[in-house]
C-alpha cells in the first residue's frame, strides 16, 4: 500500500525527507508553496527592518503580491522602496521568486529558473537560499 503513494507534500523541515523516503519509497517529496514563500517573505521583512524602513504599512505592501496592488498601493510601495536600494533589490528578487511559481509551465522549467534565482538571491537571501537549495539537492520538489 505505501509503495503506491507517488507524492507527499510537506513543509520545509529537513527531517521529513528521510522519513518519507523510508515510509513511501516511490513518492516524490513536494515542499508546498506556502512554506517556501513564507520563508522568502520573512527574510524580506528582516531586510526591511535592517534597512530602517518603518513607514506605516510598509510590511504589508512589501509582502503583498505585486499584481494584487492597487494604483495607490503601488505609489506607496514606490515611496517605501525609494528609501533603500537594498530593500528595492530584495523586493524585486522576492517578486521574481513568486513569478517562478506563477508562470513556470513545467517542473523542469521551474527548476531551471529556481536554480538561477538561487544564485542571484544568495547575497541578500543567504540563509533562505541555502534552505531552499537543500530540498532541490535531495531531488525534492518545490511546488504548489
Amino acid at each position: 500500500m505505501r509503495e503506491q503513494v507517488t507524492e507527499v507534500s510537506v513543509d520545509m523541515w529537513a527531517g521529513f525527507g528521510k522519513v518519507i523516503e523510508e515510509a513511501f519509497p516511490n513518492a516524490v517529496v513536494v515542499i508546498d508553496r506556502f512554506h517556501v514563500m513564507k520563508l522568502v517573505n520573512d527574510t524580506l521583512n528582516k531586510i526591511r527592518r535592517c534597512a530602517g524602513v518603518k513607514t506605516k504599512g510598509s510590511k504589508y505592501l512589501l509582502l503583498k503580491n505585486n499584481q494584487d496592488l492597487t494604483k495607490t498601493d503601488k505609489e506607496q510601495l514606490e515611496q517605501i522602496l525609494s528609501q533603500s536600494a537594498c530593500l528595492r533589490l530584495a523586493y524585486e528578487i522576492k517578486e521574481e521568486f513568486r513569478d517562478i511559481y506563477e508562470t513556470s509551465t513545467t517542473v523542469q522549467s521551474g527548476l531551471k529558473r529556481m536554480k538561477k534565482w538561487l544564485v542571484q538571491a544568495q547575497i541578500l537571501y543567504g540563509k533562505t537560499a541555502q534552505t531552499i537549495r537543500f530540498p532541490l539537492a535531495r531531488n525534492m520538489q518545490l511546488l504548489y
